[in-house]
């Protein structure tokens, strides 16, 4: 399974918490599959809807005129049920509603689920948004593989990444042109 650093920060959120998370990030950059992973390698409950695939999801977003309309309109799309204080919501493709994330502040304040949203392109989608939920919505930033993620996914080992760190804070010339001496102790090494 690819490691991926931003998973520390998710399970930091879940346990300690009360707000919704958003994971946002250019397209294809594994948030879907980060978000999945961390709820099903912990066994969490959780059901998933994605707004780009379920048109009545969308719907429901955007018609429901309050938190328990949307939450029942939500629970009769998933072919499971929902545990009060156990089953985490998982809203994947956000952006796709036009204000999804308006109602997030009464969905969060009657504290029932655990929510996860992920989205892509969100600054560009949601400019009018009616009301942004301040205090009840914690933002995550995703990138793509940065240079430890990648190494890790292709093989190279702790103690190898261990090394290159230890080259790095040890030569004075490495914040300059760290690339160049990245390589110049990977090539060392082999």
């Amino acid at each position: 399974m690819l490691e991926r650093k931003i998973t520390s920060s998710i399970l930091n959120w879940y346990r300690n918490d009360t707000t919704a998370l958003l994971i946002d990030g250019a397209r294809q950059v594994g948030k879907t599959t980060v978000i999945e992973n961390f709820l099903k390698t912990r066994g969490l409950d959780y059901v998933e809807i994605n707004l780009l695939e379920n048109k009545l999801a969308r719907e429901a977003f955007d018609t429901s005129t309050n938190a328990e309309q949307l939450l029942l309109r939500l629970s009769a799309l998933t072919k499971k049920e929902l545990v009060k204080k156990e089953t985490v919501i998982f809203i994947d493709e956000i952006q796709e509603a036009q204000d999804a994330l308006t109602p997030i502040k009464f969905l969060v304040r009657n504290s029932h689920y655990k929510y996860i949203f992920s989205g892509s392109l969100l600054g560009v989608k949601m400019q009018d948004i009616q009301s942004i939920p301040v205090g009840f919505l914690s933002v995550l930033q995703m990138y793509p593989l940065d240079f430890v993620e990648f190494s890790k996914a292709v093989g190279v080992s702790q103690k190898t990444l261990d090394y290159l760190k230890e080259c790095l804070a040890n030569h004075p010339a490495a914040t300059e042109n760290h690339y160049r001496y990245i390589f110049k102790c990977i090539l060392n090494i082999l």
